[in-house]
């Protein structure tokens, strides 16, 4: 199975933090901004909405996980439908 060039690995927080998909993410030319919030502000942030796969590290296999807005600075990614933050329930996108 071919993957989407950006993965999570299974077992890890879901975040792009660890692959070279991060790299290829910061360098991104077709972002867009959107909202985040967390405890006391809201700030924008450029993010990208990508294909996210999920990377088993025991089986060597790759799965599909689906889309998600994932933070050009820090590889978060966010739920497109309902803002919520995968790695962190702290944090979430203005929806609207």
């Amino acid at each position: 199975m071919t993957h989407s060039g950006f993965a999570v690995s299974k077992g890890r927080p879901p975040c792009l933090y660890t692959s070279k998909s991060f790299l290829e993410l910061a360098k991104a030319k077709d972002t867009v901004i959107k909202n985040v919030v967390t405890i006391g502000y809201i700030s924008p942030r450029r993010m990208k909405l990508v294909a996210v796969d999920l990377y088993d590290e025991v089986t060597k296999k790759y799965e599909p996980l689906g889309d998600f807005y994932a933070d050009v600075v820090t590889g978060s990614l966010y739920v497109p439908t309902t803002g919520e933050c995968m790695s962190s329930d702290q944090i979430s996108l203005v929806r609207g």
